[in-house]
C-alpha cells in the first residue's frame, strides 16, 4: 500500500527521534506523541480497509460493550447511594453536571456582536457578556441578545447634518446566548 505524505513525515520523524532524541525535544515533540500519531494512522488504515458490513458489526459490538459497562456503573452508583431512589440519583447527577459544565461560553459570534455595537458607542452588550461570563453556570432564564448579521453600514457625509454613520441590519435576530451560533458566524476566526 502506498504511504501518504503524512505517513512518510511521521516515519521520518520517528527515524529522526530514534537517531537523535534531542532534535525532537527542540521542536517540542516527544517519541510518545509520535507513536500516538502512528497508532492513529494505523487505526485509520484498518478502518479504511474494513468493509461497510464489517464496520457496522464492529460498531455494534463496541456500543454494546460500552452500554454494558455504563449500565454496570449506574448500578454500582445506585447501590453505593443506599436509600436513594433512581430519580433522586438522576437529579443529583444533573446537579453535578450543571455545576461543572458552564451554560455560557464566550463564542466568536457573541464577541463579534459586542464589538460591532461597542464600535458604534453601545457598550451594553459588552456589559451583558461580562455579566454572563462572571457566572457562566447560572440558570438565569430569558437571557437573549440581538445578534447582528451582515450589517450594511454607510458612512454619512458629516456636512449634511446626518449622524456619522447609518447602519441597516440585513439579518438581525433575537437569539439566546446558549443557543447554536447563527449561520454567518461559521467563518469567524480569532485573530
Amino acid at each position: 500500500m502506498m504511504q501518504t505524505e503524512r505517513e512518510r513525515q511521521l516515519s521520518m520523524l520517528m527515524d529522526l527521534g530514534r537517531a537523535n532524541p534531542l532534535v525532537l525535544s527542540l521542536i517540542g515533540v516527544s517519541m510518545e506523541q509520535l507513536q500516538h500519531e502512528v497508532d492513529i494512522q494505523e487505526r485509520h488504515q484498518q478502518l479504511k480497509a474494513m468493509g461497510g458490513e464489517d464496520k457496522l458489526v464492529a460498531n455494534r459490538e463496541l456500543w454494546s460493550r460500552w452500554l454494558d459497562q455504563y449500565s454496570k456503573r449506574l448500578d454500582t452508583e445506585l447501590e453505593a447511594a443506599g436509600e436513594v431512589t433512581v430519580d433522586e440519583l438522576q437529579d443529583q447527577r444533573a446537579r453535578v453536571m450543571n455545576a461543572n459544565n458552564p451554560r455560557f461560553i464566550l463564542r466568536n459570534y457573541l464577541a463579534q456582536n459586542a464589538i460591532k455595537l461597542a464600535e458604534n458607542g453601545d457598550y451594553s452588550e459588552v456589559r451583558r457578556l461580562l455579566h454572563l461570563l462572571e457566572s457562566p453556570f447560572s440558570d438565569e432564564e430569558d437571557i437573549e441578545t440581538t445578534v447582528m448579521g451582515a450589517d450594511i453600514c454607510q458612512q454619512a457625509d458629516l456636512s449634511s447634518g446626518e449622524g456619522a454613520s447609518t447602519c441597516v441590519s440585513a439579518s438581525s435576530q433575537v437569539q439566546s446566548y446558549d443557543s447554536k451560533p447563527p449561520i454567518w458566524a461559521i467563518d469567524l476566526r480569532v485573530t
